[in-house]
């Protein structure tokens, strides 16, 4: 494709005159009006918004330039899709060397990489050059550093298709870009957040130990506390620097003073004066309820302390731009921040270690952009819609778990964009709604944001700080786009301060427990003692939200509850038994998100949704809770997302469930189901809202199911519901036939388990481990550890002197271990068993309790111990030959039945775990008939040994022709065996 005629004029006029752009005169305004603009307008970019597309959704916004020191703030332009930032471009008169400078560079890629966005253009069309924005930028670096592509002026006609199919708004909106930067991604690259985080956390640490030890009688949460708003206090000074919005440098100015936290105590007393934040509330004040922080002004803190932090903020040691860094960005880096709390040792000295509700949730996962927006604007959004901004305000909007406000900032964000659009699109713009800034763009009144706020969003969670962090969040969101010389005169004009009180919206305690927890349970044995307070932390819903509930409820409920099994509360938990006693959906082994839907229905006028694990749907766990549903809240949408990984590093299946109370006669719970495909291209192209919004709702993608009581739900199209029922007609279940159990646990593993062989045991007490890791279809590979094993001895004495010695040297740790696991049954020097010892020495077959697919292996002569990570088929038949069953299991047509039982764990793995195991369907045939299927497996496992010995490419080739041809052979028997059609065996083919 050739460049536009335009782009080669642009380019004819700059080279005919080039002297003159290079001069001193000709500046970088004219540059971006006479080029620049029009250039990306041929990249189809609507830089004037001719389109006339609300403020929020334009294509181009033009930053206010925000006069910070002797620079500038934020970058010229902002290429946005859907209202999503893309890239930023920064603009430079011809006279710069855009190839050579050091400082442009440098600044472009400060701003991208601060924002968290993929790449950003340093150009002043002379030259053009893109920045990924992925590796953390130094003020030493080269202008070359980061640099992934770089353009003349005079290359743009050649390589117009070049540039088009990475700049191009078409590009991006197809992922083009995306899949650029991923291209381009070095290793060792490092995220903003990521390095944020360790910062903060550096700071953290720096301040809880010297506060610790300057003041003696401080209490651990008054540490924690301190610890927490100090830090809050800093970061919002320092933003609102970078902002304009406070004086650059004041926190820098501090380092000259003979004591520096004194002089920032006076810093923070006069913020509390213009913001009225809660971070900043030194006095009574009758109109706000929070109790003032008459506490932490007063600290000792050493200077040496307050500098080191202060000198992390400021060039040349910080890579940051706080005026781009989002309040999401933020969020994300508080959310990993607040997984971890100070704590005293016995000696009172301090120590960072995990909260251990993260510990119970394996984590903390922050929920992504796009999955906020969707449910967002599918509960929020549908609520708003025919709504005039008068009866908007009387919606309340509700996260029960916000964590550092992911949600409630997703909410806020929806309704900012929302009374934007209504009222610029008003002939006549009502008082104290919006103004035009410098860009001539519409921006909405700080009164007007503060409102909206304070009408619209609540929060409560059980963590105090996570509750400051959530009002921070939002409190930095109502300053983003403001700047000085707007807020002061909107504070000059209403003469109130900047900020909103956000106490009495956004509130500390324990969503699913009461205060009546204490009378309820005073006459048991789990009554509430003075020292419970605190860690239950109670929440009486028609108290602190009284006039909300007395008027039916909130208007939605969205957010993403806690996932942990209720079991990690502990066996004698006082909270557990409440949850038992006080909730309908209440099952043994049951998740805490599943009291949050309960209670959420309860407190909410109609619409309820979470992003949640998807075991609910399926496992028998779930059951009470599906007919709560049924009964109290039927389902408007599901989306499931099977092989998605919603969360990377979470290895769990998630699903977004929309509830709406007004469907409730309908009974109607329709499923939507999505295939992998599809939301991967969503995850590539998560700037592209719309089209994640057309994906879910194509009718032709999804299969659809209706709920009914006492039912599992099911996402199975009806082709394969009945396929499944004719694989089982008629067959025994593998748990009637064979003994189906998981592996062995060692009382601890650093004490039984070896990487390398342990010479000085008698070898018949070494056994081979076996694990997921070590197994495929039909073989074992030698990557094993190795395990001292022996049966159940009640005589210590009569173990092996060596062993003994080992066992007595490492005595207390086995101790602690079975007092922790409490095993009164077996001795504190044993193993302990999921199934008798007695069996472990039969003919076995393992499989990994999780992975994609079927993985069936045979172990014949007891040469290997499968751990508790693997299930185990005991041969306790003598009709069935192992080889013939696991041919069987390792076949397409059961790996087929087992993916539409099975539960999924996340990217794609599904549980093999022996309550889904024993349902496996196997035909009883006689051993005559096995024939033909054992020796298939005998070729099968001969085969897999063989490629594992292959050196060269060629063996290796030909073998594994020779594997699938034998694989093509077992299934097709298999196929006959079930007495399947050629339409069925396409369906499996097709599926799997």
């Amino acid at each position: 494709m050739t460049a536009p005629k335009r782009v080669k004029e642009l380019v004819e006029k700059f080279e005919n005159n080039i002297k003159g752009y290079k001069s001193s005169n000709y500046n970088e305004q004219n540059v971006r009006q006479e080029f620049i603009d029009p250039f990306f307008e041929c990249l189809g970019w609507d830089v004037y918004n001719k389109k006339d597309s609300a403020p929020q959704f334009r294509d181009v916004i033009f930053e206010d330039s925000i006069k910070v020191g002797k620079g500038t703030k934020a970058p010229d332009y902002c290429f946005t899709l859907n209202g999503q930032k893309i890239f930023f471009v920064e603009a430079k008169k011809p006279s710069v060397n855009i190839e050579a400078s050091v400082g442009p560079s440098f600044q472009v890629r400060r701003y991208a990489w601060s924002a968290k966005l993929g790449i950003s253009v340093l150009t002043d069309f002379e030259e053009l050059a893109i920045y990924e924005s992925k590796t953390r930028p130094y003020p030493k670096d080269k202008a070359s550093t980061g640099r992934i592509k770089f353009y003349k002026f005079t290359d743009y006609v050649e390589k117009w298709d070049e540039i088009k199919d990475i700049l191009s708004r078409e590009a991006v909106r197809k992922g083009n870009l995306d899949r650029f930067v991923e291209s381009s991604s070095k290793k060792g690259t490092t995220k903003v957040d990521d390095e944020f985080l360790k910062e903060i956390e550096k700071w953290r640490e720096l301040l809880a130990k010297k506060i610790a030890v300057r003041n003696k009688y401080i209490s651990l949460a008054q540490l924690n506390f301190a610890v927490q708003q100090t830090i809050d206090r800093i970061l919002f000074l320092r933003i609102a620097e970078d902002k304009g919005i406070e004086p650059y440098e004041q926190l820098k100015n501090l380092l000259s003073s003979e004591n520096v936290y004194e002089q920032f105590g006076k810093l923070c007393k006069k913020a509390d004066d213009k913001y009225n934040a809660g971070i900043f509330h030194f006095k009574d004040e009758k109109e706000v309820s929070l109790d003032p922080d008459k506490f932490t002004l007063d600290l000792t803190i050493d200077n040496g302390v307050f500098k080191e932090i202060i000198k992390d903020l400021y060039y040349p040691k910080s890579p940051y731009e706080f005026s781009v860094i989002s309040p999401e960005i933020l969020g994300n880096i508080y959310e990993q921040f607040l997984g971890k709390i100070i704590r005293f040792t016995a000696k009172k000295q301090v120590k960072i270690e995990e909260k251990e509700e993260v510990k119970k949730a394996g984590g903390v996962f922050y929920t992504p952009k796009y999955v906020v927006d969707f449910i967002v604007k599918n509960t929020v959004g549908d609520i708003c819609k025919g709504k005039t901004p008068n009866q908007v305000a009387k919606l309340k909007f509700l996260d029960p778990s916000c964590g550092s406000g992911s949600f409630l900032l997703g909410i806020y964000e929806y309704l900012l964009n929302w009374h934007l659009n209504y009222y610029s699109n008003l002939e006549k713009h009502p008082k104290d709604t919006i103004y035009k800034g410098k860009n001539d763009q519409y921006h909405l009144t700080i009164r007007k944001k503060k409102e909206i706020l304070l009408n619209n969003i609540y929060g409560v969670d059980i963590d105090s700080q996570a509750v400051e962090v959530s009002k921070l969040s939002l409190l930095l969101k109502v300053l983003e786009d403001e700047n000085k010389d707007a807020l002061e005169a909107q504070q000059k004009l209403f003469q109130e301060r900047i900020l909103p009180f956000l106490g009495d919206n956004i509130k500390c305690g324990n969503s699913l427990i009461s205060s009546d927890i204490i009378q309820k349970q005073k006459e048991t044995k789990f009554e509430i003692t003075p020292k419970d307070i605190p860690i239950i932390n109670p929440f009486d819903w028609n108290i602190e939200f009284k006039e909300i509930i007395e008027n039916g409820g909130f208007d939605a409920i969205i957010g993403n509850p806690p996932y942990f099994n209720i079991q990690t509360l502990g066996r004698n938990s006082k909270e557990a038994e409440y949850l038992k006693n006080n909730y309908k959906v209440y099952m043994d082994k049951s998740d805490i998100l599943f009291y949050f839907i309960e209670k959420s229905t309860k407190i909410s006028k109609n619409y309820i949704s979470f992003i949640t694990s998807n075991a609910f749907l399926f496992s028998d766990k779930g059951k009470n809770l599906r007919n709560f549903i049924v009964d109290e809240s039927p389902i408007t949408k599901i989306i499931n997302f099977e092989k998605f990984r919603v969360f990377d590093k979470a290895n769990i299946t998630t699903l977004i469930a929309i509830f709406n109370k007004n469907n409730k006669s309908s009974k109607n719970n329709k499923i939507n189901r999505s295939n992998n495909t599809e939301f991967i291209s969503l995850k590539e192209n998560n700037y592209d809202i719309t089209n994640l919004i057309n994906i879910i709702n194509s009718e032709n993608n999804y299969s659809k199911t209706i709920l009914k009581k006492n039912e599992v739900f099911s996402l199975i199209d009806k082709k394969i519901k009945d396929l499944n029922k004719k694989i089982d007609k008629n067959h025994a279940k593998l748990g009637d036939l064979l003994l189906v159990g998981k592996g062995m646990e060692t009382a601890a593993d650093k004490i039984f388990s070896f990487k390398e062989y342990p010479t000085e045991f008698p070898k018949e007490f070494i056994k081979k481990r076996i694990t997921g890791k070590t197994i495929d279809k039909y073989y074992i590979n030698d990557k094993t550890d190795y395990i001292l094993y022996f049966e159940f001895i009640k005589d210590f004495k009569k173990l092996p002197e060596s062993i003994q010695k080992h066992l007595n040297d490492n005595k207390q740790k086995l101790k602690n271990r079975a007092d922790k696991k409490r095993r009164s049954t077996s001795p504190w020097w044993n193993y302990t068993f999921a199934l008798h010892n007695e069996y472990y020495d039969l003919p076995k077959i393992y499989c990994s309790r999780r992975a994609k697919d079927n993985v069936f292996v045979l172990d014949e002569n007891f040469e290997y111990l499968g751990f508790s990570n693997m299930t185990v088929l005991f041969s306790t038949n003598e009709k069935f030959n192992l080889k013939y069953i696991l041919a069987l299991l390792n076949s397409k047509l059961l790996t087929f039945r087992y993916k539409t039982i099975g539960k999924q764990t996340g990217g794609g793995s599904y549980e093999y775990f022996p309550n889904g195991i024993v349902k496996f369907p196997i035909p009883e045939i006689s051993l005559e008939k096995q024939n033909s299927f054992i020796k298939l497996a005998d070729e099968m496992i001969e085969l897999k040994k063989q490629l594992s010995n292959a050196k060269t490419p060629h063996e290796k080739r030909l073998i594994d022709i020779q594997i699938k041809s034998t694989d093509k052979e077992i299934n097709s028997l298999v196929y006959k065996l079930y007495k399947l059609n050629n339409e069925e065996i396409k369906l499996i083919e097709e599926s799997i």
